[in-house]
């Protein structure tokens, strides 16, 4: 039978003093605080999955309180009872959170140039540029339809209506491609 440890306070927590050796000290439910020889405290949840066992820290201590870490170690127990494992979630989130619009583009530009010509690939660099120009630097996941919108506008009110279809369309190809890797 495992052993129930005593859930951690925020007193605790504050006088738990630095040794010769990092050491840690339980919460409970895998979560435990690790204490540094410098002094430094951070959040650790041990956990098994796939058969192995294995760890993912939840940040520093006082930046991420006992509170939050407890909610932390809360929901990677609820995405392993779905079998999910928590640290591919976590990377999968922090890389989608980063990628940018332009990122997309680039990668869905580099994909085309193995079957496009070279005219091709300029071509739809300088209609790609209409909506990069604007929305390059923005995370995927914050843009909306009505930015998208917005771009087509802009360019429509400047008499361009064939670009506009044009990035529509090249819009549309880099959507799926989106999709299919799940951005």
């Amino acid at each position: 039978m495992p052993k129930i440890s005593k859930p951690l306070t925020t007193t605790e927590i504050k006088n738990f003093k630095p040794k010769d050796k990092q050491y840690k000290k339980p919460d409970g439910r895998g979560l435990w605080l690790v204490v540094r020889p410098t002094g430094g405290k951070y959040w650790r949840y041990d956990f098994k999955y796939g058969g192995k066992n294995l760890s993912m820290s939840f940040g520093v201590y006082p930046g991420v309180g006992l509170k939050e870490a407890r909610e932390k170690r809360d929901a990677a127990r609820e995405l392993l009872s779905k079998n999910i494992n928590p640290i591919s979630e976590k990377r999968i989130k922090k890389a989608s959170e980063s990628l940018t619009l332009q990122n997309v583009i680039d990668e869905w530009i580099d994909l085309r140039k193995k079957s496009s010509s070279t005219a091709t690939i300029t071509q739809n660099k300088r209609i790609l540029k209409n909506i990069t120009d604007w929305l390059g630097n923005i995370a995927i996941k914050d843009i909306k339809r009505a930015d998208i919108i917005s771009a087509l506008e802009k360019l429509q009110s400047r008499g361009v209506i064939e670009t506009a279809h044009r990035l529509l369309s090249l819009i549309n190809n880099i959507h799926v491609r989106c999709y299919k890797r799940i951005y």
